[in-house]
């Protein structure tokens, strides 16, 4: 997994575009966004819908799969399930409190399953076995 940051203006890191072409000059497997500042701002405060849909985009193009983290909350899940990654990473939102070096909260880990079943319908048997 080649990972980058979506917050990569705050600190002069890899654009989206240049980890896609590193990832793929590299020959990793996934593609992955996520947040290096970890100050209460999204995955989604950090880029657009747009920026995302492009680099989403470029990733398939190079034939990535896609994981998608930073600060990621039910209340995400129609724009990430839009977006259609391979992979989600969550943390703060299914931790005690949702402070992120909290433990792990094994109701807050059922809610966000839940959330993410209703946003997400199960795959048809069809789907659920792609031509590799």
């Amino acid at each position: 997994v080649a990972a980058g940051y979506a917050d990569y203006r705050r600190f002069g890191g890899l654009s989206p575009a240049e980890l896609v072409a590193a990832a793929r000059d590299a020959a990793c497997h996934t593609v992955m966004l996520d947040t290096a500042f970890k100050d209460g701002g999204s995955l989604l405060d950090a880029m657009t819908r747009a920026e995302l849909e492009r680099f989403v985009a470029a990733a398939r193009d190079a034939e990535l799969e896609v994981a998608l983290a930073g600060s990621l909350r039910a209340e995400h899940l129609p724009i990430i399930r839009a977006l259609a990654p391979d992979l989600i990473g969550v943390r703060s939102a299914v931790c005690a409190g949702s402070k992120r070096h909290a433990a792990i909260d094994s109701a807050r880990v059922q809610s966000f399953l839940d959330a993410v079943r209703e946003a997400v319908p199960a795959p048809s048997p069809a789907e659920r076995f792609r031509a590799v």
